[in-house]
């Protein structure tokens, strides 16, 4: 690919691919100028204005119709805002990326317990989770609002406790 100019460059723009876990991913990127005219200098100002994001979602595309051409499938739709790689759809789902969560449902359950046992009681009920489990106040109150989030709680207003279906007064 010529850049910025696709006809006339004066720079040519060589993308690489390589397979990753199943998907083509971008690996390597060569840069020359299109002619030898001597004295062409590649500087940092020159670098930085390279749309690189562009250019590979432009590779990527060309290399998606060539794989649809290939597959005997239908060219993707390159101007839709839409537009997925033809490989992608085909490819495994992607792994989970970051750490797994903590805690599991159950977890949520038994904090909407204590929370309503403390609140029938007429006890703080974000204090009692929190001395139940031996946590700081603050991880009982961002416990107790995953547990509301997930409906073991009623809604509330910020605040305001409430276990029951009764309405805030």
């Amino acid at each position: 690919m010529s850049w910025p100019d696709r006809l006339q460059g004066p720079w040519r723009l060589d993308v690489r691919w390589r397979e990753v876990d199943g998907r083509l991913e971008c690996n390597g990127l060569e840069i020359q100028p299109l002619e030898d005219r001597g004295g062409m200098v590649l500087t940092a100002a020159t670098l930085r204005s390279i749309p690189l994001g562009s250019i590979i979602d432009e590779m990527w595309r060309r290399r998606a119709a060539a794989l649809a051409h290939a597959a005997g499938l239908p060219a993707p739709d390159a101007s839709s805002d839409t537009y997925v790689p033809v490989f992608s759809r085909v490819e495994q789902p992607r792994p989970r990326v970051g750490r797994p969560p903590k805690y599991d449902t159950e977890h949520y359950q038994n904090v909407a317990r204590v929370y309503s046992t403390a609140f029938a009681a007429r006890r703080s009920p974000v204090k009692a989770v929190a001395e139940a489990y031996g946590v700081k106040h603050s991880a009982a109150a961002k416990w107790v609002a995953v547990a509301r989030g997930r409906g073991f709680l009623p809604p509330t207003n910020a605040g305001k406790a409430r276990s029951s279906g009764a309405p805030n007064e």
